[in-house]
């Protein structure tokens, strides 16, 4: 099966970057990597969704959690599990994308 043409522009340019190869040696390694990756899809001109606050917390079971409150009080929470396999990403990779959930989803990201 060929290569999606859109996603040979999205490989050549990770690689025109120097983004290529993804896994980069041991597990600190290529963690410091995938964060710089994540954090530079968010561009120059990138402005956080705003919120009320954001705060840094702990599970009762003590995984370090965000949580943040909407400008709009929703009446209901969203839990956003990012999929880092507890090997790649951290808080900060995935806020862009819990920040920006759509108003439509009536929630809080948590």
């Amino acid at each position: 099966m060929p290569l999606d043409p859109q996603f040979r522009v999205v490989l050549d340019t990770f690689e025109a970057k120097g983004l290529i190869p993804l896994i980069r040696g041991d597990a600190v390694t290529t963690r410091a990597h995938y964060r710089r990756l994540a954090l530079s899809r968010r561009g120059a001109d990138y402005v956080p969704e705003q919120v009320a606050s954001a705060a840094d917390q702990h599970s009762p079971g003590g995984v370090p959690v965000r949580v943040y409150e909407p400008l709009q009080p929703r009446g209901s929470t969203l839990i956003y599990l990012h999929g880092g396999g507890w090997v790649l990403g951290d808080v900060e990779t995935p806020a862009w994308s819990t920040r920006r959930t759509p108003p439509s989803r009536r929630s809080s990201p948590a």
